[in-house]
């Protein structure tokens, strides 16, 4: 049953990435680099709406990818799950950085503006 699951999520997956290239017709030379997530974080990615989004924010955070290896594998499928979150407010960035740093960028964007007196 799990086998057939993956097989679906899978399928799925790779349905959204090529949608997902016609967007961003570099994808695969971007996210195709020798980078290591668990496999439950793995499973996550291939699970979510947009996979194909998260797949390429990794490629752009190597340290984020390395931090995944040492959490547990509930954690590090949270935290997969909050990267979706994270990218459905905010943009990709375009070149290589922290994961913590593009997360407070973003939040100050989110956060309303103060108001001039």
């Amino acid at each position: 049953m799990r086998g057939r699951e993956l097989i679906e999520n899978a399928a799925e997956y790779d349905r959204r990435v090529e949608e997902f290239k016609k967007l961003q017709p570099n994808f695969n030379s971007l996210v195709n680099q020798p980078t290591e997530i668990p496999l439950a974080a793995h499973d996550q990615l291939l699970r979510m709406r947009n996979g194909p989004d998260i797949a390429l924010f990794l490629s752009f955070a190597p340290e984020v990818c390395s931090n995944l290896c040492k959490m547990d594998p509930m954690r590090a499928a949270d935290t997969i799950d909050n990267i979706s979150d994270d990218l459905d407010w905010s943009s990709i960035p375009t070149e290589r950085v922290g994961y913590s740093v593009w997360k407070d960028a973003r939040n100050r964007e989110k956060a309303p503006k103060a108001r001039k007196r």
